[in-house]
């Protein structure tokens, strides 16, 4: 006989009760509000932001320099909260965000609010990628439906109040009050998740943080979001330093590829990409992020210019879209808890997506109000249908060894998707409107890059121009804001073709902690 005494599994966790979940939620909730209100609040200001300090040229840097910050420190909050805890990183976060918002409120050039927008990103980054990490700890695939109206709602009040707080800003004090909110929401989301996240068990588990990887995938996207960026504004994809930013892009890609096969503990571990599910669902995640923040941008600056709509205006515009995506995603939660399925969801969702972004394609500006509402809404719900199954799909199907990592790639991969689509929405809009208004006789009005002067112009941006060309001009900026839209059309119906091949699999009924605790996958 041996002596050797069996080996016993470790028990699994205590099972949290429904009491103990929903207050870890509420100490989350402030953190995920203060991250989409922060987006949606600076859209309706753009503009306004770009007559005050200047640097027109680089506005979508202000979004795309928060989103590629947030890109770079998603996956290494990710692994730092398995070494500190959810709770440290999540509040580590909280304390970045809110410094940076006191430096973008005192910001005196685009240069200077670029940086301080750049450092707020490297903050939202752990915001929103520590509260779904959280999430995942304790709520399973199966039962995510239940607590989806918590989760959702903090998005809702986000989405609806950021667009109009923001107009309201712009229009009676200042887009530095948007900051300054910022300011005051943090310290409430940093009291809330110390007195509400106590519950959390901090499990450390040691990584090598790939660092090097990090910063490759940065200037990866970073070169191309440049190449866009120029070659947009410039209409000469030709031109060498253009041609320099793609081969960088490229060679830098490389790198990332070359990094990750050898790195200790990769950022992203090329293992996940032999999973099928975990590719569809991030692919149509980096489409829905580059239309749906893209179309964030765009549809105030069409309100503004073409429907001589104020900033406060064009935010209330703006709900149907922001607020129905929180309404679909409790939709899809629901449904994915009752029936246990959701390949149908995305699919349903990106029709909408696609027929909205095509309703917005056509708009006029004579078309009613209720057209560019309706439009809007059915972006808005669509997307919502999208976003939480991509998140449950790869959540799902990844070991449990890999959920911290594959939850943190879906945070990852929306930044990234949103960075690039704002600068390409953004390029092609200067382009286009710098095509059409250099046609008119007496363009002169409108300076030498009148793309440029049409985006900071706002609701006067086409006072310069003589009564007798302000129809075609108007018809001008009409056509190039129809290539935007098509561009996001093309985006979602490219998607839905993704959304055929996404492989469903029945949805596990225990969490992320309960299947550590177990030794299962």
């Amino acid at each position: 006989m041996s002596d050797t005494a069996p080996t016993v599994p470790p028990a699994p966790p205590p099972k949290l009760t429904y009491r103990q979940t929903v207050i870890i939620l509420s100490g989350l909730m402030l953190g995920m509000f203060l991250g989409a209100f922060d987006q949606t609040s600076i859209a309706t200001a753009l503009p306004t932001i770009a007559r005050d300090i200047g640097g027109a040229s680089y506005l979508s840097w202000v979004i795309a320099a928060y989103l590629l910050a947030s890109t770079a420190a998603t996956p290494i909050y990710g692994k730092l909260s398995d070494l500190y805890g959810r709770k440290t990183m999540l509040q580590i976060a909280i304390c970045i965000f809110i410094s940076a918002s006191f430096c973008s409120a005192n910001a005196e050039s685009m240069v200077q609010l670029i940086i301080f927008r750049t450092i707020q990103g490297i903050g939202a980054g752990g915001l929103v990628s520590m509260a779904h990490a959280t999430i995942a700890d304790v709520i399973s695939p199966r039962e995510r439906g239940r607590f989806q109206p918590y989760i959702a709602s903090a998005f809702t009040m986000a989405m609806l109040t950021g667009p109009i707080v923001g107009g309201l800003f712009v229009d009676h004090l200042s887009w530095r009050y948007i900051f300054w909110l910022n300011i005051v929401v943090g310290a409430a989301a940093l009291y809330m998740s110390q007195r509400t996240l106590k519950h959390l068990v901090v499990k450390r588990v040691r990584h090598r943080i790939d660092y090097a990887g990090a910063m490759l995938i940065v200037a990866t996207v970073a070169c191309l979001i440049l190449a866009i960026s120029i070659a947009g504004q410039q209409g000469r994809w030709g031109e060498p330093r253009v041609l320099g930013l793609l081969a960088g892009a490229v060679v830098l890609g490389i790198g990332v590829v070359l990094r990750e096969r050898v790195a200790a503990d990769p950022i992203l571990p090329p293992r996940l990409f032999q999973n099928r599910i975990y590719v569809v669902a991030n692919s149509m995640n980096f489409l829905l992020s580059a239309n749906n923040f893209g179309l964030v941008i765009m549809i105030p600056i069409f309100l503004q210019v073409l429907h001589r709509m104020s900033p406060s205006e064009a935010g209330l515009f703006l709900l149907p879209l922001t607020v129905t995506g929180p309404m679909g995603a409790i939709t899809a939660g629901r449904t994915m808890a009752a029936l246990g399925r959701y390949k149908f969801l995305p699919i349903t969702g990106l029709v909408f997506t696609t027929i909205g972004t095509g309703m917005l394609a056509m708009a006029a500006p004579g078309s009613g109000t209720w057209w560019l509402m309706a439009a809007g809404a059915l972006v808005g719900y669509g997307g919502g249908l999208v976003g939480p199954v991509t998140m449950v799909a790869v959540q799902n199907s990844v070991a449990v060894r890999d959920l911290g990592t594959g939850t943190s790639s879906i945070s990852f991969f929306r930044s990234m998707g949103g960075a690039i689509g704002v600068a390409l929405l953004s390029s092609v809009l200067i382009s286009q409107l710098n095509a059409e208004l250099a046609l008119l006789p007496n363009a002169a009005g409108l300076g030498a890059e009148p793309g440029l002067h049409v985006i900071r112009g706002g609701s006067a941006a086409l006072d310069p121009v003589p009564a007798a060309q302000l129809d075609a001009a108007t018809q001008g900026v009409v056509r190039a804001f129809d290539w935007t839209f098509l561009i996001c059309a093309l985006f979602a119906f490219t998607n839905l073709c993704l959304a055929m091949f996404l492989r469903e699999l029945p949805l596990k009924t225990t969490s992320g902690r309960e299947r550590e605790g177990s030794g299962g996958d």
